[in-house]
């Protein structure tokens, strides 16, 4: 198995990638809340619940990182 550089440009790139995911997830969100009336809470709840995927992604790929510096 081929062991990688902990700073492999990749990693850092995919790990940026859902970061940003995660953070326009939760304005999405935060938009359907403040403007919009009604049953939309749902479409929020949706926004919100992929931002905490996005965001656990993030943290995973941040414990890699640090498994694949030691």
């Amino acid at each position: 198995m081929k062991k990688y550089e902990w700073n492999n440009p990749m990693l850092k790139k995919r790990n940026n990638i859902f970061s940003w995911l995660a953070l326009l997830s939760m304005c999405v969100a935060l938009l359907f809340v403040l403007f919009t009336e009604g049953e939309i809470e749902v479409v929020a709840l949706t926004f919100v619940g992929l931002a905490m995927v996005f965001a656990v992604i993030t943290w995973k790929v941040q414990v890699d990182d640090k498994k694949l510096k030691k």
